[in-house]
């Protein structure tokens, strides 16, 4: 069996003294609040078990705060990963009493994910949230920011000085990058087909012009259709597939930009499977089984632990005193996985 750490052990590594350790233990003095962070870390990489009490003993004084975050449906992959994460983040958090509400949508209607907005802003002292860029949605911001409850844009950006800042990924150099990859991949000449949830988000609007532009600009002779729109749906993106990939015998890519990765490449022949190649921007443990079965052969997305660790970060940063609190931008490094990742 594995020896216990020690108080001597867990004081040795933090670098500071017995007493010290023992003022924060057993709460026999005042102790900085840098120090008892910096005893925490060493006590969680040595695996101490009083882990618990130097946590209690940090968050003592600290202030308790509310975070809400409105998702998309809580039947996709991403977004139940998503919420959990959220959630145990906030739950963990070493500058706040964090307590998460989480908000599902059920549909891509303007109107009821400004009036969910809304409702999330009356309990909760920051928001984070996946947003259409809709005139309904940047008033309801505006509203809440006017109030004194910011909101934070994940993975699509808005285009509103009111929201307090943006969490994810640049999407035009997510698009480029599937642009690249579909140059690289795909016969010289042929038809691309491209996927994007809603037009609304600016993060599609991102992966579809970046895109274009990469094969633009090394003069392919691919030729990128007419946009779908799966509106978020893997029920849609299976139609569109059905329909619309046996009219087109030249066709040599299939891009799902957003929702309905799933969905897309269940309705595939495997026939099909073998002449496409097949790129996603949705990453789940759904989508890394796609990935691993040789489904689907790229994925560029938004790195979900990342993302939830700046975003909750970033809400903290501007609920606390003297945090940061103009608008503020924490793009993220695109994650791209291949088959071979695994």
């Amino acid at each position: 069996m594995p020896r216990r750490s020690t108080l001597e052990d867990i004081a040795a590594a933090a670098g500071v003294s017995l007493s010290t350790l023992d003022r924060i233990v057993n709460r026999r003095g005042a102790v900085k609040r840098a120090t008892i962070e910096h005893v925490l870390v060493a006590a969680e990489r040595l695996g101490y078990h009083g882990v618990p009490v130097i946590r209690q003993r940090l968050m003592e004084g600290a202030p308790s705060k509310t975070f809400g975050f409105l998702l998309n449906q809580r039947d996709r992959s991403l977004y139940a990963q998503l919420a959990n994460g959220l959630t145990q983040r906030v739950r963990l958090s070493q500058r706040v009493q964090g307590r998460a509400v989480v908000h599902h949508l059920q549909d891509l209607d303007p109107q009821g994910m400004a009036q969910a907005l809304e409702a999330l802003g009356e309990e909760c002292d920051a928001i984070g949230a996946v947003l259409l860029d809709h005139p309904l949605v940047r008033e309801a911001v505006g509203r809440l920011a006017s109030r004194g409850v910011p909101v934070w844009a994940m993975f699509s950006d808005l285009s509103t000085p009111d929201r307090a800042g943006f969490v994810g990924s640049d999407a035009l150099k997510m698009g480029r990058s599937a642009g690249w990859f579909i140059h690289q991949l795909c016969p010289p000449q042929g038809r691309v087909m491209m996927l994007i949830g809603a037009p609304g988000y600016r993060a599609h609007q991102g992966y579809d012009r970046g895109l274009r532009q990469a094969l633009a600009e090394r003069h392919s002779r691919l030729e990128v259709l007419d946009t779908r729109h799966t509106f978020e749906s893997d029920t849609e993106a299976r139609r569109i597939v059905e329909r619309e990939v046996p009219r087109h015998d030249d066709l040599v890519a299939l891009v799902i930009a957003g929702g309905g990765v799933e969905g897309a490449v269940a309705a595939l022949t495997p026939e099909q499977r073998g002449r496409l190649i097949i790129l996603g921007t949705e990453l789940s443990d759904a989508v890394n089984r796609c990935l691993k079965d040789g489904t689907l052969d790229v994925v560029l997305s938004h790195p979900v632990e990342r993302v939830v660790e700046d975003l909750v970060g970033a809400m903290e940063d501007t609920v606390l005193p003297c945090g940061f609190q103009g608008p503020a931008f924490r793009e993220v490094p695109i994650e791209i996985r291949i088959r071979e990742s695994f």
